[in-house]
């Protein structure tokens, strides 16, 4: 087994130090079970360098059939069926490694467990303010630099894993040492490592909550000069975000939503940025509510016929409700419930909409043939402006009625419908899908101007 040497100063190779069997050891073997055991122990046994003085064939030959009696063992014990036989395979470990592991075997038990089964500890998420002609480095690169750069600190080991499934990611396990002369024997535990997560070509990290106060500003410190390619260092701005799934704190930094996957937000603020949101709570403890927009699918009636299912009145108050929000986020909202209700909600707060638009009228004095293609380098856009508040109290009725309109009832149907109920109740107007009468009130005034909406008074709104 490789015995402790003289690293570079500051940080430690992965080979630098073994660490005896000790507590802390057996705790992080006992972490997992048979089978992930014996395959940590074939890696372990096809990395580690088997030597022999001097030319001796014969010694070789012992050494390699010794090695291929311990794989043979290791994959018996990995393929055996059932749960039991950990002890056995623990035991043989201890007697294939009797001086100890090295940092680097430590950290691959370690990191097996990370990726199998995750951590308990809280996540805080981190974005790295780049700036525009800047390019985040990669994996290799953002080690390199954080053990020079976290080296001038404190001495430490760094072991790097890169996780492809279930979704991409750049693990930093960071081992502080307590002295940069301790020997194997002298030392039986050491403080608990500190993962340092990234996310690959992306500004962001996720960084323990529960991270010392004092390690803290030197860990941000290493990594806002590791994430890019050049020698500036960037600022590094925490998120609010926090969470002790990793797997899905990845997803909602990389999708810049909440509501992805298995995660929400809090308080109601769903489908915001990340960036000024709430917490997250995982699936199981979250509301679930129906969505009555939704209907269920077509069934076969007797005859075999599908038959579609009709939404009823909750479907049309979601409706109603989605409508009211879209035209509040769109035209505004009033500034108290007591204008509000003064205004009527009928006027918005816009006072003109500007965009462009390219078409064949009026700018040609006919249309062409239905069959002919637009072509809109020979249309050139010009300016529409809705400006008004006749017209944008129209444009706001449109949001809010969803391209409905008001069908009038005939006077011998409003009496049938009177006799019919007997109990004198108003029956409210029937709503038919089509596009309010003001809007076919539009009138050329010449090139690149148009007229729409009518006032009260009879004159025409201009745009």
């Amino acid at each position: 087994m490789p015995k402790q040497g003289s690293g570079k100063a500051g940080y430690l190779s992965e080979n630098d130090i073994q660490l005896p069997w000790s507590t802390q050891a057996q705790k992080l073997v006992a972490q997992h079970d048979r089978r992930s055991l014996a395959s940590v122990a074939l890696t372990w046994l096809d990395e580690t360098p088997r030597s022999t003085d001097g030319d001796d064939v014969g010694l070789f030959e012992e050494v390699q059939e010794e090695l291929n009696e311990r794989r043979m063992l290791y994959e018996q014990l990995r393929d055996e069926e059932g749960t039991a036989g950990r002890s056995r395979v623990v035991r043989a470990m201890q007697e294939d490694w009797r001086d100890g592991l090295t940092y680097r075997q430590v950290a691959q038990l370690d990191m097996q467990h990370f990726e199998a089964k995750g951590t308990g500890r809280s996540w805080t998420a981190f974005r790295a303010e780049l700036p525009s002609s800047a390019a985040v480095a990669s994996s290799a690169q953002i080690f390199t630099a954080f053990r020079d750069s976290f080296g001038a600190y404190h001495p430490h080991y760094l072991h790097l894993s890169t996780l492809t499934a279930p979704t991409p990611l750049t693990v930093l396990r960071l081992q502080l040492l307590p002295s940069p002369s301790l020997t194997s024997r002298s030392t039986s535990s050491f403080p608990p490592p500190i993962f340092l997560l990234h996310l690959p070509l992306t500004p962001y990290l996720l960084l323990p909550t529960s991270l010392p106060s004092s390690l803290r500003p030197l860990i941000l410190q290493a990594l806002s000069t590791s994430l890019t390619s050049s020698a500036s260092s960037v600022t590094l701005t925490k998120l609010d975000l926090e969470g002790k799934d990793w797997k899905a704190l990845r997803e909602v930094l990389v999708e810049r939503k909440s509501a992805v996957g298995e995660w929400r937000k809090v308080r109601g603020e769903e489908g915001r940025e990340v960036d000024g949101g709430g917490v997250l709570v995982p699936q199981a403890r979250r509301k679930v509510v129906q969505d009555p927009t939704r209907l269920p699918p077509p069934t076969l009636n007797a005859a075999g016929v599908p038959s579609l299912p009709q939404p009823g009145a909750g479907a049309d108050r979601a409706r109603k409700r989605r409508r009211l929000e879209e035209v509040n986020s769109v035209f505004g909202t009033s500034a108290s419930r007591a204008e509000q209700a003064q205004q009527g909600g009928e006027l918005p707060k816009l006072e003109r909409l500007d965009y462009s638009i390219s078409l064949p009228y009026p700018s040609e004095p006919s249309f062409p043939s239905p069959d002919a293609p637009f072509d809109s380098l020979t249309h050139p856009p010009f300016l529409m402006r809705l400006e008004g508040s006749h017209v944008l109290s129209g444009l706001r009725a449109l949001v809010v009625g969803g391209l409905t309109e008001v069908e009038p009832e005939a006077e011998g149907e409003k009496e049938n419908l009177g006799a019919r109920n007997g109990d004198g109740r108003k029956e409210r107007a029937r709503r038919t899908p089509g596009l309010p009468s003001w809007l076919g009130e539009v009138a050329s005034e010449g090139v690149n101007r148009l007229s729409l909406g009518r006032r009260r008074d009879g004159t025409v709104g201009r745009i």
